[in-house]
């Protein structure tokens, strides 16, 4: 199966990552600390998303239990499912199941991959996507966590990232240091939640 991603964001050249490869595995604590090593260095280094404009250098995300469980439940249904979609097993968009998580959010972003090995070639291919890069490199979201699910055409992998409402340190509004440019039809349609967007 050819590689595939797929993006959702909620919102109110090359590059050498620090951490070696992981394989989808059950999560550990080493195995969460090697994704966050590699996904703030990106941050780090901020860089081009392409169409959705240049981030700069911006603050390291932290890893967050409940995007953890949200996210694993996800990867979950989308090895049962067989296909990469941001709609959960009981046809909730990614606002609801944030909400029914127990994620009061301030900013909620997710991350789709299907047929990476590993979470390098997972953060590599999301890299090169703009929109996904734009969710990597976001200065409004606080943690994240990134959830696996080994299985045919997979592994799964769901990445989700966000900032609750009382986080106080969260970023405000801002946007990219190079705004993307101005697109004759708009690549966001609004969803059912105040600043609800979706890719």
């Amino acid at each position: 199966m050819k590689p595939a991603f797929l993006i959702s964001l909620t919102l109110l050249g090359a590059f050498n990552l620090a951490a070696a490869a992981e394989l989808c595995a059950a999560p550990s604590d080493p195995w969460r600390a090697a994704v966050l090593v590699s996904l703030n260095a990106l941050r780090n280094a901020g860089g081009s998303c392409g169409s959705e404009g240049r981030f700069g250098a911006t603050h390291a995300l932290r890893w967050s239990a409940v995007l953890e469980t949200m996210a694993a439940r996800q990867a979950g249904w989308l090895n049962q499912r067989g296909v990469l979609e941001h709609i959960g097993s009981q046809g909730e968009e990614l606002s609801e199941r944030a909400r029914a998580s127990g994620y009061a959010y301030r900013v909620v972003a997710e991350n789709l991959a299907a047929g990476r090995l590993t979470t390098d070639e997972v953060l590599a291919g999301w890299r090169a996507s703009p929109a996904h890069c734009a969710n990597l490199l976001s200065p409004r979201v606080r943690e994240v966590a990134l959830a696996c699910v080994p299985g045919p055409g997979g592994p799964w992998w769901v990445m989700a990232l966000g900032a609750q409402l009382d986080d106080q340190a969260a970023a405000p509004m801002t946007p990219p240091i190079t705004p993307p440019p101005r697109q004759t039809s708009p690549s966001y349609t609004t969803a059912d939640w105040p600043g609800v967007t979706a890719h």
